[in-house]
């Protein structure tokens, strides 16, 4: 579009997600829809242009979750200004705090597919039942268990910069806050499908183990143009 009508607030955020200390958020049958940016000076930072921007406490080093349930969100863009950014100017899904993601659907098949990174900087402690597709670029840390998604039609951004299906920069290390420690992180009954993206720098799958042992088994992979990174175990 040439230009977005309404921004929300300065930080152009539709929702904030944030728990008090030592406690537990559960957010169930959540729509969320009409994001539209102008940004062209917060580029790829989570809690700007964000449809769901999660200020948990793990961004504190506190016990506590946040958990989503049955969240819908879709029908995104930006303005045609944005396109001077290297980064991506908008996030469906964007934070710090750690979380738990059921039956999560980001569909980006009534929006403008390669402007918004679904999901920015989450600690994606269990994500499941969950379906990702027609968006671009999911950055995550803290997997630690990740199973029952679909992850399909994903483009390539609109800017010059890399667009990840589903990257985790550092699985579950197994001390987290409030959590069981030393379990073993899992990444299982996944479904990666019609991928858009090509070439390096687009990955469809990058993890990045710790020295918690790891469990991958029954996943399927097809009709993918991108990469799988160096870093998955033998």
């Amino acid at each position: 579009v040439s230009s977005c009508a309404y921004q929300t607030g300065a930080e152009n955020q539709l929702i904030v997600l944030s728990n008090n200390l030592n406690s537990y958020l559960y957010v169930d049958s959540l729509e969320v829809l009409g994001l539209c940016t102008n940004d062209t000076t917060n580029a790829g930072q989570a809690q700007y242009d964000a449809m769901v921007y999660d200020a948990g406490t793990l961004m504190d080093g506190l016990p506590g979750m946040i958990i989503q349930n049955n969240t819908y969100a879709h029908g995104w863009t930006a303005s045609t200004v944005t396109k001077s950014n290297t980064a991506l100017a908008c996030n469906v899904l964007g934070g710090g705090g750690l979380e738990s993601k059921l039956a999560v659907v980001v569909d980006g098949s009534d929006s403008n597919s390669g402007v918004c990174a679904w999901g920015i900087f989450q600690s994606n402690y269990h994500f499941k039942d969950s379906i990702i597709r027609y968006t671009t670029q999911g950055v995550g840390q803290n997997c630690h268990d990740t199973h029952d998604n679909i992850f399909e039609y994903m483009n390539v951004p609109y800017v010059p910069t890399h667009g990840n299906t589903y990257e985790c920069n550092q699985d579950s290390p197994g001390n987290l806050p409030g959590q069981p420690a030393n379990t073993p992180n899992v990444f299982y009954n996944n479904i990666f499908r019609h991928g858009l993206a090509g070439g390096t720098g687009n990955p469809d799958l990058w993890l990045c183990p710790t020295t918690m042992p790891e469990y991958w088994f029954n996943n399927l992979m097809y009709d993918l143009g991108g990469e799988c990174d160096s870093r998955l175990p033998p």
